[in-house]
């Protein structure tokens, strides 16, 4: 659906997607965050908009964020 409606990323923080869907031959790119919860995706914010603005293409991008201390 994303796809026809003219998406070009999927954004999320599901990291057991691509064993839960076929992804093979999507047109989009799907960038994966490592965490879930905001207060630890916010610290690398500005690197996760610098990574997606350097995504050429589909394909399944893996941002890995570390646990907080």
């Amino acid at each position: 659906m994303a796809e026809n409606a003219g998406f070009e990323m999927l954004v999320t923080t599901d990291q057991r997607l691509r064993y839960q869907q076929n992804l093979e031959g999507l047109r989009l790119a799907i960038f994966v965050l490592g965490r879930g919860n905001w207060p630890e995706i916010m610290p690398y914010v500005r690197e996760i908009v610098s990574t997606i603005n350097g995504i050429k293409g589909p394909g399944v991008y893996f941002f890995p964020i570390p646990p907080p201390k």
